[in-house]
């Protein structure tokens, strides 16, 4: 399986920072709260696609998958660099076996390779495709239902938010 990293993808876009307590809005688009919260008190419009926002905090919903996602990811940042290896993204980490940048994904196997892993043996008559080729593949399949979770989750929230009520 692919170690890919996903930091990119559990980034605010306002602070840059991997997300901290991230929210949903109505739009979709999803921020850290504190960051979301002081961009509201400038102007009511997501900072990304300019969709109103209501001014009620309600409609800040906690986005629990991110939230997780966000959590994990920054823990695994945390322990390869207290295991003395600093985070690098994946088209820069290099094969432990040739000591060659991994700009290659074996679609066969489902792995990072290198040029040299790509032309031996082990990886005769495989498919591969660009790293950055195949984790756009994954994002598109893996974005509708990472939004359908979320939509259901935002369902269940106001569901939730209307019982206590």
């Amino acid at each position: 399986m692919a170690s890919a990293s996903y930091s990119e993808d559990l980034t605010c876009s306002i602070c840059l920072s991997i997300f901290r307590d991230p929210v949903i809005l109505l739009c979709g688009h999803s921020f850290c709260r504190e960051c979301i919260e002081n961009s509201l008190t400038l102007q009511r419009q997501c900072p990304q696609c300019r969709a109103d926002v209501p001014k009620e905090g309600k409609y800040l919903l906690t986005n629990h998958i991110l939230k997780n996602l966000a959590e994990k990811e920054a823990q695994r940042l945390s322990t390869e660099q207290g295991n003395g290896r600093e985070f690098s993204e994946v088209d820069e980490q290099l094969c432990p076996e040739h000591e060659e940048k991994l700009k290659l994904f074996c679609v066969t196997d489902q792995q990072l390779a290198c040029i040299i892993c790509r032309d031996g043996e082990k990886h005769d008559g495989h498919r591969f495709k660009p790293v950055k080729e195949a984790a756009a593949v994954v994002r598109k399949g893996v974005e509708p239902l990472v939004q359908n979770i979320s939509d259901y989750v935002c369902a269940t929230e106001r569901l939730a938010n209307k019982v206590k009520k």
